[in-house]
């Protein structure tokens, strides 16, 4: 019997390149969500350390003012870094649908390709013992025809000729 192949094998193949794909654009955009956390608290840190400096120092009418307007940057510069994280949340979401239809597709066909081979497996087995009884039923008959033979030697040298 020749060996097991999988008619879709290289489907299979492409599929699993594409779930990886997939899976890696699913990587990238938790990154790039996780980097606009990191700056949104690096810059929430800088803020309150300026916040502290202040506090401590003795401060003018001009540094409150200085400090007021880097106040205001700071929160809208983390107000679109919250919109930024909205818009990616939303394309990860649409990503992770992806990543599972991507894994479903290639779990079917591992499915099926295991069935295939379980299928295989059977029909080679059988074939094998198949053919185990069959080379045992002819060693069989060449052992009964040799010993019929041996019989028959003796026979005729038993019989007068």
């Amino acid at each position: 019997m020749k060996r097991f192949e999988f008619s879709l094998g290289r489907v299979l193949d492409l599929r699993r390149q594409q779930a990886s794909v997939e899976q890696a654009r699913l990587q990238a955009l938790l990154g790039t969500v996780n980097q606009l956390i990191a700056l949104k608290r690096s810059l929430i840190q800088q803020l309150d350390g300026a916040r502290t400096s202040l506090k401590e120092s003795a401060s003018t009418g001009e540094d409150l003012r200085v400090f007021v307007e880097y106040d205001r940057h700071i929160r809208a510069r983390c107000n679109r870094i919250d919109r930024d994280v909205q818009l990616v949340q939303r394309q990860v979401q649409e990503q992770q649908i992806k990543t599972r239809d991507a894994d479903r597709q290639v779990k079917l066909l591992e499915n099926l390709r295991d069935k295939k081979l379980s299928e295989w497996t059977r029909l080679h087995d059988k074939e094998l013992e198949e053919l185990a009884a069959d080379s045992y039923m002819a060693r069989l008959s060449a052992e009964q025809r040799r010993k019929a033979a041996e019989e028959l030697v003796q026979l005729q040298s038993v019989l007068p000729t």
